[in-house]
């Protein structure tokens, strides 16, 4: 039994989560997550955060950029940072684990869109001028 879960990417597109029985919640769960960083202006982790995201998951590998995070557009960031979120989920048994981590994770330790800042409840956004 196959199911698929789509969501809008950070450019328009529709990125597919495709899953078999085994990990359909899962993949539904990437879904979600997507989902909600694109709802939130969330980017990707900033540097320190994504250095420990890094270590303590081992999402396929560590970003050899890093140490020139300052100078990649966020879409290749965010690009990245979905693709170790893939990962996760079709290669590894750690999402779950990863998908808590990522939820707790306080406001500032992300990288928002531009003009978008979130408020503590991160339910109410607000435009930056």
């Amino acid at each position: 039994m196959h199911s698929e879960a789509r969501v809008l990417d950070n450019r328009g597109s529709y990125r597919s989560y495709t899953g078999n029985s085994v990990n359909h919640d899962i993949s539904r769960g990437l879904a979600a997550f997507v989902a909600h960083l694109n709802n939130s202006g969330k980017i990707c982790l900033k540097p320190w955060c994504w250095k420990r995201f890094n270590l303590l998951f081992n999402p396929g590998f560590e970003p050899p950029w890093l140490s020139s995070w300052w100078s990649i557009p966020n879409h290749e960031k965010k690009d990245i940072f979905l693709k170790q979120l893939e990962y996760l989920v079709y290669r590894t048994e750690r999402f779950d684990d990863a998908y808590q981590f990522l939820r707790g994770l306080a406001v500032d330790n992300w990288v928002y869109a531009t003009g978008i800042r979130i408020q503590k409840s991160e339910n109410r956004k607000q435009k930056t001028g």
